[in-house]
């Protein structure tokens, strides 16, 4: 951001950056180093440094076990990497963890560029995952109705009305057929999508936000992926059950996981969790956040959510994507509600993707789980087929696991 921009920046926020402060400046031109080359290794795993958070409790003591494969079949693993081609896959995506579970047991796990096993890693958009679990759970518990999934939101949360969020439902948001026009370009300074880092930066409401988009057509017609649903799902469940959206996820997702470090989210300045990105475990956590998916919603002696809640999350949106994205890599995958099929799925074959490189994915065919987190500059080349190109890599360690 240069000097023109940041005014402007100033300017669009009200003043807010003269109100606040310096406090606030600083923290605004650290959030804009957050990409830098040389600063996003550190970056990614010190978020708390960059932005307002929230904190969860977990009790390291009570962690829920992680079992190590044996030796001789972590050295065969390493060789199937090897030979999938794992050095240029570490090197081109600029990976700084590593991690594969087969039935629940470590088979590698390793850490790059000077990071450890206790660094907490921001999750980006694999956080939206976690809110379709969260859905289902709280259905489960009867916290909110299976019905209200296809009631809209609006009624709900008042302040929608008029947006372009008039009449979408939960189901609508989960499966991102909105309807609600977005621009997700990372590299558009003034794309909605910066716009609300510069909000998460600054300071402002990301219900605020939420509210002033508008309609580009009508909801359940396409699938578009739209940041932004998933904010407004937090705004929903907020409503549904008169409860911060944080405490929904401490009760009735993180403590019961039996996580080993306390995570933390990214909060808008009025403190609202930044659950379509914000989330920051350690690579182990993200691992048992695959394991459970992968053993159909059951982890640490019990069913965080219902088995026929998750074949629900995994089933993939009848919709077509949406015109305007056709042949890209985001229509070369499948989606269900808030987690991925690859193209020409297996069954049993999903993932979680985050941007610069966070994926969670599960195989059940090989009982394979693979946990990488990057920080990968390159992630958008070629309109993101770097992702597809690491479906594909994954699928070549699936394969080679399977034979052996």
């Amino acid at each position: 951001m240069d000097t023109a921009q940041l005014l402007d920046t100033a300017r669009a926020v009200g003043g807010r950056l003269l109100r606040a402060d310096v406090k606030g400046l600083r923290r605004l031109l650290r959030v804009n180093s957050m990409f830098h080359p040389q600063k996003v290794v550190k970056n990614f795993s010190s978020t708390k440094a960059l932005f307002e958070t929230v904190s969860f409790q977990v009790d390291p003591a009570k962690a829920s076990p992680l079992n190590e494969a044996s030796k001789a079949r972590k050295q065969e693993f390493s060789k199937i990497l090897k030979d999938a081609g794992f050095g240029a896959h570490k090197y081109d995506r600029q990976l700084t963890a590593f991690m594969a579970l087969q039935k629940g047991a470590i088979l590698f796990e390793n850490y790059y560029q000077d990071t450890a096993a206790e660094d907490l890693r921001i999750g980006w958009s694999v956080s939206k995952g976690l809110i379709a679990l969260l859905v289902g759970i709280l259905i489960d518990k009867k916290q909110i109705q299976a019905a209200q999934l296809d009631q809209p939101v609006t009624p709900l949360v008042p302040p929608l009305v008029g947006s372009g969020y008039e009449g979408v439902t939960l189901r609508n948001l989960l499966n991102m057929s909105s309807g609600v026009e977005f621009n997700e370009d990372y590299i558009d300074y003034h794309s909605d999508i910066n716009k609300m880092g510069r909000i998460l930066g600054v300071g402002g409401s990301m219900d605020a936000f939420a509210a002033t988009l508008k309609r580009e057509f009508t909801p359940n017609t396409w699938r578009h992926y739209v940041s932004i649903d998933t904010h407004v799902i937090g705004m929903a469940l907020r409503a549904l059950t008169g409860r911060p959206i944080a405490d929904l996820y401490q009760e009735y997702l993180i403590a019961p996981m039996g996580f080993q470090a306390a995570p933390h989210c990214i909060t808008d300045s009025l403190g609202e969790a930044f659950v379509l990105g914000g989330f920051n475990f350690c690579t182990r956590d993200f691992a048992r956040i695959g394991e459970m998916m992968r053993r159909g919603g059951k982890w640490n002696g019990k069913q965080i959510v219902s088995a026929k809640w998750i074949e629900q999350v995994l089933e993939i949106s009848p919709l077509d994507g949406y015109p305007k994205i056709q042949g890209t890599p985001d229509n070369l995958s499948d989606y269900g509600m808030h987690w991925w099929r690859p193209e020409n799925a297996e069954e049993g074959e999903f993932y979680a993707i985050g941007i610069y490189g966070q994926m969670i994915y599960v195989n059940r065919n090989s009982d394979l789980v693979l946990v990488q987190n990057a920080t990968d500059l390159n992630f958008r080349d070629g309109n993101g087929i770097v992702a597809v190109e690491t479906l594909k890599f994954y699928r070549r360690i699936s394969d080679a696991l399977r034979k052996t």
